[in-house]
């Protein structure tokens, strides 16, 4: 009794979970939506689960970050592997994605329509509509921390790099991500900055930024 007890916990809070910036489950269900499940289909959510975590990324060089990648989305990842906490920030990682995309837009970041790119000699370029932003970078593979340094101070800040098969995320501090979007933008008295920093504020345990592919 005790077992099945523990494995109903296990698979109930598993299926509370959903990848970071994938659609939330909703709460109504079928009858067979309450069955245990294969072993591997419960495995599937438990490693997308761990797939969100910052700890739980692809090891990285810096030549892993040397090309152009494209903008494709907002991205968030949690600090805590404990999974109660990290079943409440799932199921706010939808909500806070979406706003981020809201920000993101009022500064000309859209999927597919913004560049990074990293060279050899650690320069970085940020290209944003029909601007171009330039910044230099340093690399530490063994934390994944990435510094950023600009004649502006724009991107003078640090950020964390996770790669996740052919995605790769810089994730800053949440109110940092805010200031350097205020800054492009000029948004400090805009309604969906003040909403999305409102947001972020209410939650711990988490990083945001940008998914980008090549």
């Amino acid at each position: 009794m005790k077992k099945l007890l523990k494995s109903s916990f296990v698979i109930a809070v598993a299926i509370m979970l959903c990848g970071c910036g994938g659609q939330t489950t909703s709460t109504a269900t079928s009858p067979q939506s309450n069955s245990l499940g294969s072993s591997s289909q419960i495995g599937g959510v438990l490693n997308s689960l761990l797939g969100s975590l910052i700890g739980n990324s692809t090891s990285l060089t810096q030549a892993d970050l040397i090309g152009t990648w494209t903008y494709k989305g907002p991205e968030c990842r949690f600090e805590s592997s404990n999974f109660l906490q990290q079943a409440g920030g799932e199921i706010a990682a939808n909500k806070i994605e979406s706003k981020l995309a809201e920000v993101f837009a009022k500064i000309g970041v859209k999927a597919g329509g913004s560049q990074y790119s990293f060279t050899e000699d650690g320069t970085f370029k940020f290209n944003i509509a029909s601007r171009t932003l330039s910044a230099t970078y340093t690399f530490n593979p063994e934390t994944r921390a990435i510094i950023f340094t600009d004649p502006f101070g724009i991107f003078n800040t640090e950020a964390t790099v996770c790669k996740s098969g052919n995605e790769l995320c810089i994730l800053f501090d949440a109110n940092k991500l805010m200031s350097i979007a205020n800054t492009i933008g000029a948004l400090s008295n805009n309604e969906t900055l003040k909403s999305a920093t409102s947001l972020l504020n209410s939650y711990e345990g988490i990083k945001v930024g940008f998914s980008m592919i090549k």
